[in-house]
């Protein structure tokens, strides 16, 4: 825990991030990513938008809870030591800030990759995503993303997928998995409400 005490602790929480989502989501999405995030940081509706689907709150939660089991939960001037780590998250190294943003990176990232993926299993090619083995292409819906048979199928041979609903609510769902993979969770019961009945039972 002392690490994340660091006045710079936010800041080298960025650092490690970004690199790990351009190996995941290339650098061309991780960079308009980046842009989406400090845009979202801005603007009030594009950051509830990002709470609704459940990008932020992950990380930093699970350090102060852990905190507060290990270390001593008596009051010293009036807070507890998970207290304090919970004001120097939000206050002084930014890790709350910085996490969220992360974590938002990440998932705008992967909901882009995830419909290169989806791009290229239909048959598309692009300058930027030329034509991968479907095998890999697969791997990665399956391992990254969580996707089912049923979900594949549809991408795979759904006609006039883009823009319908159940797209749309596969990409929200590729995206949450996406910041899952790039900054880790805590398992299947951080899925938010919106979405745990329709997914959360295939993931068990």
């Amino acid at each position: 825990l002392k690490g994340l005490y660091s006045p710079l602790a936010g800041i080298k929480n960025v650092i490690i991030q970004m690199p790990r989502s351009v190996a995941l989501y290339g650098a061309k999405n991780t960079i308009k990513a980046i842009g989406f995030a400090l845009k979202a940081a801005r603007d009030p509706k594009l950051y509830q938008e990002a709470i609704k689907k459940g990008y932020t709150g992950h990380g930093q939660k699970e350090i102060i809870t852990e905190a507060g089991q290990q270390l001593s939960s008596t009051r010293k001037f009036g807070v507890t030591q998970a207290e304090v780590i919970k004001f120097t998250f939000e206050n002084v190294n930014l890790m709350t800030q910085t996490e969220n943003f992360n974590r938002i990176v990440l998932a705008e990232a992967g909901r882009m990759h995830f419909g290169e993926l989806v791009s290229n299993l239909k048959g598309n090619q692009s300058l930027f995503f030329p034509k991968a083995k479907q095998a890999e292409v697969m791997r990665m819906l399956k391992e990254t993303y969580k996707m089912t048979n049923k979900d594949i199928k549809f991408l795979l041979e759904g006609e006039n997928i883009y823009g319908s609903k159940k797209y749309e609510d596969i990409l929200d769902f590729a995206a949450h998995q996406a910041h899952k993979a790039g900054a880790g969770a805590t398992g299947a019961a951080d899925l938010p409400l919106w979405m745990a009945n329709k997914y959360l039972k295939p993931l068990t």
